[in-house]
């Protein structure tokens, strides 16, 4: 370890500054770069965030990460240069950059130099660091309004499920099966069973109330639109955020997903409407009636397939061939104004 330590930038007053300015909420996501021994990853930790630090000294990634280990806060080091080992957003990034004008003559021998080394005027990394930079702010970005999403949609979804428990819930309550002993005990919270005789109250329900309230079509159609509903974080959550390399790649994403991105639009738009009595399947069979997992949206690529330009664009000339024959455009004009009548002249 100590010799290790040789090598790795030891914290002075500017590492102390910085420590005095942190603001971070637990749960945040925060990065280091250029962590050095650890002090502010380890601080960031302390406080809640989810940390990540980078440095392209070897030694000092293994000083930090043994300093985390002794201390048991999950902080992930890498090797390599500010924000390259990292992936996706963060909410904090926090950087002390090299920023000593260093000529040939000041540099310090081994992997410490980094540490030190700020270019000739001193901003060389800076400038590097401020390049790399807005990149990571749009991945923040999205990422917020990527999550503010998916939680109003989950919170739809559950919504919706509870809404559609309810109606099966009380069918049941109708049903044979739904007015025994044990049934009914299910229905009541396990601190208050002792209060109530559940053989007496199904000798009162045991006449029957009824017909069930929810066909076997419905019931069906309002199982499969759970079923959707309760696995929904698999269409949007996933390792990682959803940063793509290649436009190839994102297409490939779209695509994996867009059979369980339809189903839950399907399963939304079914369970809406049986919450609300307003699912009619004369009508919206014929929509939204595919089983659950199978709704057919097409590809942008099918529906461009299927657009074909009109008849008259064929027939259009491009303009270099109406450019060249100029003169015996000019020359059809004028014959036809002398064949029409004075009148339409």
């Amino acid at each position: 370890m100590a010799e290790d330590e040789s090598t790795v930038y030891a914290p002075a007053e500017d590492t102390q500054l910085v420590l005095e300015g942190l603001k971070v909420r637990a749960g945040e996501r925060a990065v280091e770069l250029g962590t050095g021994r650890g002090d502010i990853a380890l601080e960031l930790a302390r406080r809640g965030a989810r940390v990540e630090a980078t440095d392209v000294n070897p030694a000092a990634v293994a000083v930090a990460s043994a300093r985390a280990q002794a201390e048991g806060l999950p902080v992930r080091f890498f090797v390599g240069d500010l924000f390259a080992p990292c992936k996706g957003a963060f909410d904090l990034v926090v950087f002390n950059p090299p920023y000593l004008p260093t000529g040939p003559q000041d540099r310090v021998a081994g992997a410490l130099n980094a540490a030190f080394d700020g270019g000739a005027d001193g901003l060389a990394v800076t400038r590097r660091f401020l390049a790399a930079l807005p990149l990571r702010l749009t991945a923040h970005l999205w990422g917020s309004v990527r999550e503010r999403k998916v939680r109003a949609l989950r919170a739809t979804s559950e919504a919706l499920v509870v809404r559609l428990m309810d109606l099966i819930r009380a069918d049941l309550l109708r049903s044979e099966e739904g007015r025994r002993p044990a049934a009914l005990r299910a229905g009541v919270g396990v601190p208050h069973q002792w209060l109530f005789d559940f053989e007496a109250m199904a000798g009162l329900l045991r006449a029957p109330s009824g017909a069930s309230a929810l066909g076997e079509a419905r019931r069906r159609r309002i199982e499969a639109c759970l079923g959707v509903l309760r696995a929904d974080a698999r269409v949007w959550s996933g390792d990682g955020d959803p940063v793509f390399a290649t436009v190839g790649a994102a297409v490939a994403a779209w695509r994996e997903r867009l059979p369980a991105t339809a189903a839950l639009v399907r399963a939304i738009a079914v369970a809406e409407l049986e919450v609300g009595g307003r699912y009619v399947e004369a009508v919206h069979d014929g929509v939204l009636g595919r089983p659950a997992g199978t709704a057919a949206l097409r590809t942008p690529q099918a529906c461009a397939a299927t657009i074909s330009p009109p008849a008259s664009f064929h027939a259009l000339k491009p303009p270099s061939r109406c450019a060249t024959r100029g003169k015996p455009m000019r020359r059809r004009v004028a014959a036809a104004s002398a064949d029409r009548p004075p009148e339409a002249q």
